[in-house]
């Protein structure tokens, strides 16, 4: 068992971060989490289990795939002025499955009762008048994604390695 750190100072994303380390070292994930204080940043718990627990499972699910020297994931997020900052990279095999407008789609096999989770992470990021970016390009997947917080001020972020 793991230790259990505070990164955010917000008991949802410190909870959802202890999991995720968790799960990323017992899979031979190597694991790089920076994060800001987020205590009374303005986003719901709701919507941080949303965001978080979506991207991240991706990002865990995308390095299985990859050879396990080759695993490896980054968490970045930062508050600045009263915007939210996140950025996750990861280590992925190369593969992405698009429709025709350029959408990413689900690997898994059954489409129907997967793939619903980038749209709730879109759907929340919009709700706070954000923008998310995602791409994959030489077997990097990034995410990029801002939040408009109101409560959200600078505060000093901690590296926990």
């Amino acid at each position: 068992m793991f230790e259990r750190k505070r990164w955010s100072g917000n008991i949802i994303v410190d909870i959802i971060l202890n999991e995720f380390y968790t799960k990323a070292k017992r899979n031979n994930i190597k694991t790089n989490i920076l994060c800001g204080n987020l205590r009374d940043c303005g986003v719901s718990d709701n919507d941080w289990c949303i965001v978080l627990l979506n991207l991240l499972d991706n990002a865990l699910e995308a390095c299985e795939k990859v050879e396990k020297t080759k695993r490896w994931i980054t968490i970045t997020i930062k508050c600045r002025e009263n915007i939210i900052l996140l950025e996750i990279n990861n280590s992925f095999n190369g593969k992405l499955q698009k429709d025709g407008n350029g959408k990413l789609l689900t690997a898994k096999q059954n489409r129907f009762l997967h793939g619903i989770g980038l749209d709730s992470v879109v759907r929340i990021i919009d709700k706070y008048g954000g923008l998310i970016q995602m791409n994959g390009e030489d077997k990097v997947f990034k995410v990029n994604a801002s939040m408009i917080c109101e409560n959200c001020v600078r505060r000093k972020e901690v590296n926990n390695e």
